[in-house]
């Protein structure tokens, strides 16, 4: 079975809490956003959508074989024309449960993943995620790692996923506060050489302080 990785499986398993396969941080608004940025920063390094000076148009319809990113380019299909940024986050947001459960079972058939059982005050029982794969998790941190500690250039998938961590303030996935004090010059420089990262970085950036603001004002009140 092939088990290359594209990016919306790389940011799902970067997610998941290695002890115990817990899967909190998903569902935060960060990550709800950032899955939707990566599917369709995969889309684009694949040649199946592109942007212009108005928006993101679809250029390929063929399907890829990935299940997440055959919903996406359908659900894009099914809202055809020109449509910015905001637009197909927001749409593709609406899908994210959807998203989730597609990324798990691929994850699963993949051998990444697998489910647990877990008892919750010994009463109600929840599932967990154990990851499996533990080595291509570790080669995904690694990989960043050792570009961001380097001068090389970054291939296109690794320069999507570190714009995606950065725009998305999930580079704690990787990288401790200290290292990312450290090179965050070279993390942004990066990260902005994704021009598409840039404009999800710009939306991801707006939604976050919304969602700030929103829980700001639930406790004043």
């Amino acid at each position: 079975m092939n088990n290359h990785l594209i990016i919306p499986e790389e940011l799902f398993l970067l997610s998941i809490d290695h002890t115990g396969g817990n899967v909190t941080k998903m569902q935060t608004k960060a990550f709800q956003f950032a899955l939707s940025s990566s599917i369709l920063m995969e889309l684009a390094l694949l040649g199946k959508i592109d942007t212009d000076t108005d928006g993101l148009i679809i250029v390929d319809t063929e399907p890829i074989g990935s299940e997440v990113l055959d919903m996406a380019l359908n659900e894009m299909q099914l809202h055809a024309g020109v449509q910015n940024m905001n637009y197909w986050l927001n749409k593709l947001n609406e899908r994210y449960e959807t998203f989730v459960y597609a990324l798990l079972n691929g994850l699963i058939r993949k051998n990444m993943l697998k489910i647990e059982h877990q008892k919750v005050l010994w009463v109600f029982s929840k599932l967990m995620y154990p990851i499996v794969g533990k080595e291509e998790v570790k080669d995904v941190k690694v990989r960043v790692r050792e570009l961001i500690f380097s001068d090389e250039l970054p291939e296109l998938h690794d320069m999507a996923v570190v714009s995606l961590l950065y725009y998305s303030g999930l580079s704690y996935f990787i990288f401790s506060q200290s290292e990312m004090d450290s090179k965050r010059n070279r993390v942004e420089m990066i990260a902005k050489m994704d021009l598409l990262g840039q404009h999800v970085g710009e939306r991801l950036k707006q939604e976050l302080d919304l969602a700030m603001a929103m829980a700001g004002s639930v406790m004043i009140q």
